[in-house]
């Protein structure tokens, strides 16, 4: 351990007790995302295209959905959230990619198809959806077959 290392575990110490300051550690920890399901899915079928042949950056879209969020009047969610949401769709996260996921205007600036179709409106592309029971329980969150 390098001397600066050493200051700076020693200042935590004195000032914010045996560990590093909680608010560290919160940023770190993945929130309950269901208060963040439905405006996810509503940001991600309208700033996002699905396809197998894309892969997104998962910063790139973590900044964006949170800068969508503020522009919405709601709070974005953290990094760690944010990633378990895209796995609980089912997309696969790797080396800070995401697979099968990058956003509709990059998407139409490397294709020759018209930028007016909407992609995720065609039955060949699945969509997010969130679907909550009536008691309150359990919301389901997942990617609707294209034949759904």
């Amino acid at each position: 351990m390098n001397n600066f290392t050493q200051m700076a575990e020693d200042w935590i110490r004195r000032y914010h007790g045996q560990g590093p300051p909680a608010a560290a550690l919160q940023d770190r920890l993945p929130h309950d995302p269901a208060e963040w399901r439905q405006p996810f899915v509503q940001w991600l079928d309208s700033a996002c295209i699905y396809d197998s042949r894309c892969f997104g950056g998962v910063s790139c879209l973590h900044v964006a959905f949170c800068e969508w969020s503020h522009a919405n009047e709601d709070v974005g969610c953290n990094r760690s959230t944010f990633e378990r949401m895209l796995e609980e769709l089912g997309f696969l996260i790797v080396d800070g990619l995401v697979s099968g996921v990058a956003f509709r205007e990059d998407f139409e600036a490397v294709s020759n198809v018209s930028p007016s179709k909407p992609y995720n409106n065609r039955l060949d592309i699945p969509r997010a959806t969130t679907s909550g029971k009536s008691d309150g329980s359990q919301e389901t969150f997942k990617l609707r077959s294209p034949n759904n």
